[in-house]
Parts: structure tokens; C-alpha cells; sequence
């Protein structure tokens, strides 16, 4: 229930009553007034800064004096002003410096970067303004700031590329002048080594038959580097070394026979037996028994890699889910008296050299309805084609 006001004395009244206690008129409800809003946004209206037309809200120019950002206020304009005056106070010398130092090696690039910097300088903005009565807004300028920065770092990408091939350069030139310095040095001493070879080969040969092998190879591998000067010093230096390499191969042989007792593998073996070869050249059953070490070793090669190709190849008749063999499954339910009872178990198999053995032990009905353990063993193809029952048993 609420009060009204009584249309005819304006006094106060239920609105649940017929008529007014007042006056006796009858009580008159108000109709409710609905006001209908819509969602369409208002349009708002600016005048111009500079002829006070009225422009919407974000007006680029004024369609009446064509006058920039007409509804911006001074103190935005301002503030616009000094961001492009201190943009280009400070990035316009930065991108000039790089740019001038870049443009032997980016000519067309860094002429477009040297062109936007000294059009952001805040003095040749003025005079650009003055004589054109156009000047790119900051927002455009920073654009034309990130395309010139990009050109930049392609020039800088360009210049360092270049100087890492001075410096390549001047390290090959550098390497050469070393080499060369090396070579006239060795020159020196070989010349030095010619008045003096004698005594160098007596202490060398001293050495050898001490069996002081270490004294007589530092020895040698001084003399070494001469042996491109001098080719008879060349043979005589390897002859040396294969002397060297004998004797202590030939010192070696009771420790190697007694490795040999305690049997080593086949790589092992193979290596003993080539060290015994070369402390007893001539003697043949080292020689065969390394001949024979070394077939096996090439044959096991062979065999393991066509056994690692054998085995990428057979994985695809297995099953990923329970590992069952699908040509040996698809045998045992063709011969078993209810195929929908298969029950799979567990698979193996053994992988030779040109086939494999697969045993499939599995589960099902026999012809009483009982369910029984059953196993097949097979021989297959390496690419599962043929299958061959070798065995069937419970």
C-alpha cells in the first residue's frame, strides 16, 4: 500500500481506496511513465582551437580550416612537442654517428638512416615547417626512427662481418710470417745438425743397444723436422723408429705370452699378437693366428650389423600391445576349434642370421569347452612371410 495525492484536493490518500476521505472524489492511480533508453553511445563535440568549429572527438583535421588535432588542447600539443624535440636532440646524433660510420659498408641503407636523422633534428624540423608548412607528427617520426634502426643493425651486421674478416686476415698473415719464421729457424738448425750429425747418430745408437728407448726418440724427434731437407735422413730417422719399435716389442714378447694364457678377447688378442709380429717378424704362427684373429673379428662385424638390420626389420611383425607375432597368431586361430577364445600368454623369439624362431605360448578351448595352456613354436622369415611349425605342445 502507498500514498497518493488526491487529484482533487491534493490531500493524501491510500491508493487502495474507492474515494478520497477528504473531498468524496474518486481516487484517480497514476499511470507509470516508462522512459526508454537506448545504447547508442552520445557523440561528443569539441570546438576547434583555431576557428572554433564544432568537430567529433578524435577529429584528425578540421574539415573547415584544416587545422591538425583541432580538439587537442595546448597543453597536449605541448607536451607532443617536447617529446619529438628531446627524440630528436638525443636518437637523431646517435643514428647519424652509426650511420656515417656504416655507410661504406651499407651505401643505400644508411643514406635513408642519415636522411631521417637530420630530418629529427629539432632545427631542421623548423625549417622543414617553414618552407613546406608540413611536418611528420612524433608518432610517425618514431616509426621512420624503428624503420632506420633496422637498416642500422643490418649496416652494423654488415661492418662487423667485415672486420671479422680483417681480423681472419691479419691471423692468416700472422700464422704465414710465424711459419715462415719457423722454417728459417729450422733451416739453421739443420745446418747446425749437418756439423754435428756424427756424434748425434752414435749417441742415438748408444741408446738403442742400452735399451735407453726414451733417450734415443727425444733424440729422434729433434732431428725429425730436417726430414723434408734431406731424404737419406728421412729413411734413416724411420729406420730408426722401426728399430726402436722392434726392440721393445722383442723385450715385450714374455709379458705378451703370458697375457695370451690368460684369454683375452678377440680385439685383445688380436692387438697381442700384432705386438708379438712386430718383435719376431718372421715368425709364422703368430702371423696366421693374427691372419685368422682378424677374419673372425671382420665376420662378427658383419654378422652383428646384418643381425641389427634383421632386427629393425622383424620388429614390425610384433605387436606394439602385447608383443604377439601376427603371422604365428593368425596360424593358431585358423587350427584351434574356437578362435574367439584365443587368449594370448607370452612371445619369444631368437633371431639367426637368415630367420628367427618365434615360441607363442596362448590360452583357449579345446573341443570339450575346457580352457587349456597351449605353445607353438616356429621358424619364420626375416620379412614374416613364410612360417614354419617346427613344434605344438601343451
Amino acid at each position: 500500500m502507498a500514498l497518493i495525492q488526491c487529484e482533487e484536493c491534493k490531500n493524501n490518500v491510500s491508493d487502495k481506496a474507492e474515494k478520497c476521505p477528504h473531498c468524496g472524489a474518486p481516487v484517480i492511480i497514476p499511470k507509470q511513465v516508462i522512459k526508454i533508453e537506448t545504447n547508442k553511445p552520445k557523440l561528443k563535440y569539441f570546438p576547434c582551437r583555431k576557428c572554433e568549429h564544432e568537430n567529433i572527438e578524435n577529429t584528425i583535421t578540421c574539415p573547415k580550416c584544416h587545422t591538425f588535432a583541432p580538439n587537442k588542447s595546448a597543453k597536449e600539443l605541448e607536451g607532443n612537442r617536447a617529446l619529438a624535440k628531446n627524440l630528436g636532440w638525443v636518437a637523431a646524433p646517435a643514428l647519424l654517428i652509426v650511420s656515417i660510420k656504416a655507410i661504406i659498408a651499407a651505401p643505400i641503407a644508411t643514406s635513408f638512416c642519415i636522411l631521417v636523422s637530420l630530418i629529427s633534428f629539432p632545427i631542421t624540423r623548423k625549417i622543414i615547417k617553414g618552407k613546406i608548412k608540413f611536418i611528420p607528427n612524433v608518432w610517425l617520426t618514431v616509426l621512420l626512427y624503428m624503420i632506420a634502426c633496422v637498416f642500422a643493425a643490418q649496416s652494423q651486421n654488415k661492418i662487423d662481418a667485415l672486420e671479422q674478416e680483417k681480423k681472419s686476415a691479419a691471423i692468416a698473415i700472422e700464422e704465414k710470417a710465424k711459419s715462415e719464421a719457423a722454417e728459417i729457424e729450422n733451416r739453421k738448425k739443420y745446418e747446425e745438425y749437418k756439423k754435428t750429425s756424427d756424434q748425434i747418430w752414435i749417441r742415438i745408437k748408444g741408446a738403442i743397444d742400452s735399451k735407453k728407448y726414451e733417450t734415443a726418440k727425444k733424440e729422434i724427434s729433434i732431428i725429425s723436422p730436417f726430414k723434408k731437407y734431406d731424404q737419406k735422413l728421412s729413411t734413416k730417422v724411420d729406420s730408426a723408429n722401426e728399430l726402436i719399435a722392434f726392440r721393445i716389442a722383442k723385450d715385450e714378447i714374455p709379458s705378451l705370452l703370458k697375457k695370451l694364457k690368460e684369454y683375452p678377447d678377440d680385439n685383445e688378442a688380436l692387438r697381442i699378437y700384432k705386438r708379438l709380429l712386430t718383435g719376431d717378424p718372421s715368425n709364422k704362427k703368430y702371423e696366421k693366428k693374427a691372419n685368422e684373429l682378424q677374419k673372425k673379428i671382420d665376420n662378427d662385424k658383419k654378422e652383428a650389423e646384418a643381425l641389427s638390420q634383421a632386427e629393425s626389420q622383424v620388429k614390425s611383425q610384433f605387436s606394439p600391445w602385447d608383443g604377439s607375432h601376427r603371422g604365428l597368431e593368425k596360424y593358431i586361430k585358423e587350427t584351434m576349434n574356437d578362435p574367439a577364445s584365443y587368449e594370448h600368454v607370452s612371445t619369444n623369439y631368437w633371431l639367426f642370421k637368415d630367420h628367427m624362431v618365434v615360441l607363442t605360448k596362448f590360452r583357449g578351448k579345446n573341443a570339450f569347452g575346457g580352457t587349456v595352456t597351449n605353445s607353438v613354436k616356429a621358424k619364420v622369415s626375416l620379412d614374416g612371410s613364410n612360417v614354419t611349425i617346427l613344434e605344438q605342445y601343451q
